[in-house]
């Protein structure tokens, strides 16, 4: 059986900002970092955290579906990330392994993402 504190550390990894059972709150901070590698193909790659040294230990993944808005999502399924873009992310943990990934997260200088794609609507504000 593991102890109360253990369970606490472990809820304050992975928590959201509200109050935790374990009598803690904590408000999550987000964290920028650069894409070192990314698979379009898979869907994923990983990112160097700010400050730290790039090793397998210390890169957090990053994936598509965590991504911030639908449109964010779409274009890069189509359009990928490369190398050396900076992105804003809150770190989470997975529960079964413990390790990092980016969760909602962001380009810091992301693409135009127009609002709409409807020809009908440029036209009119021409």
């Amino acid at each position: 059986p593991r102890s109360d504190a253990f369970s606490c550390r472990r809820a304050v990894a992975s928590a959201t900002p509200q109050l935790l059972g374990c009598g803690m709150s904590i408000r999550q901070k987000r964290e920028v970092g650069i894409v070192t590698t990314f698979f379009r193909q898979r869907g994923y790659g990983f990112v160097t955290r700010e400050g730290k040294e790039s090793s397998f230990a210390s890169d957090v993944q990053l994936h598509v579906a965590h991504a911030k808005g639908k449109k964010l999502q779409e274009w890069v399924k189509t359009n990928g990330l490369n190398g050396g873009e900076k992105v804003r992310y809150t770190l989470d943990f997975e529960t079964n392994k413990g390790k990092g990934y980016a969760a909602d997260w962001e380009l810091v200088d992301p693409p135009y993402l127009s609002r709409s794609r409807s020809r009908s609507r440029l036209a009119a504000r021409r």
